[in-house]
């Protein structure tokens, strides 16, 4: 809660024992409210806005102290807060000036990761921005496609880095998630070039989704991503 100065204050009671209070951190927007959420381990993460964008702090340890939160956050409103497994921790805030709401997210010991709103639907017939030379690594062999996010996929990619799929026909992603972290897929003319498959959900760690994609009418070498987590990338065949 806040008081009437604008400090952020936490207080607890533990098994109807009396009300215990600590200082979190100042400078609140009263017009707005703060979020808190406790991880597996119970330590309280709690965000709040001020004048200045966005505030986030922790007490891992031992005392509630500030964290560091990405740039985009500067102006960012209405923040919420939400841990999950491994001390997964997802901060959101609506961003006023592109009038979209912006996500960040983090494993344990990790900052945090912002991770752009996706884009407009599907523009499938944009030529890709950079052809690369030699062989497709991969052909089409139909319309069904799979990809998978193993264990630890931040660091070691997915498992599969090529994806093909056949010009100007719908296809499909069986999208396996078997990471702890959340993941999803966007396709794109080329790596920072345009959308071509913006994810309508993004799969939490442990859970799967099929994704139906419109046809790509042109034959090229794409390119495929996480978008929270851009190196986890692939390139993405059509012919």
């Amino acid at each position: 809660y806040y008081t009437d100065s604008g400090q952020v204050r936490h207080a607890h009671s533990i098994d109807g024992a009396a009300w215990e209070t600590t200082p979190v951190g100042e400078g609140a927007d009263l017009e707005s409210r703060s979020s808190i959420a406790l991880d597996a381990e119970g330590v309280h993460h709690i965000t709040w806005q001020t004048a200045d964008g966005l505030a986030y702090a922790t007490n891992a340890e031992g005392s509630f102290a500030e964290q560091e939160v990405p740039a985009a956050a500067a102006q960012g409103a209405s923040p919420k807060v939400g841990t999950g497994p491994e001390s997964i921790v997802g901060l959101a805030w609506y961003d006023p000036e592109d009038t979209e709401v912006q996500l960040a997210v983090r494993g344990a010991g990790e900052p945090l990761l912002a991770v752009p709103q996706p884009g407009p639907g599907a523009q499938p017939t944009t030529e890709p921005t950079v052809q690369p030379t030699g062989p497709p690594p991969c052909e089409p062999s139909g319309t069904e496609l799979t990809l998978t996010a193993p264990p630890g996929a931040v660091a070691d990619g997915f498992a599969e880095t090529c994806l093909a799929a056949p010009a100007g026909e719908p296809f499909s992603v069986a999208f396996d998630n078997q990471d702890a972290l959340p993941h999803n897929l966007g396709i794109y003319t080329s790596s920072g070039g345009d959308r071509l498959f913006s994810p309508p959900e993004t799969p939490n760690g442990g859970e799967s989704v099929t994704y139906e994609v419109e046809a790509i009418q042109d034959p090229g070498q794409y390119y495929f991503q996480c978008d929270l987590h851009p190196n986890m990338n692939g390139t993405f065949v059509v012919a």
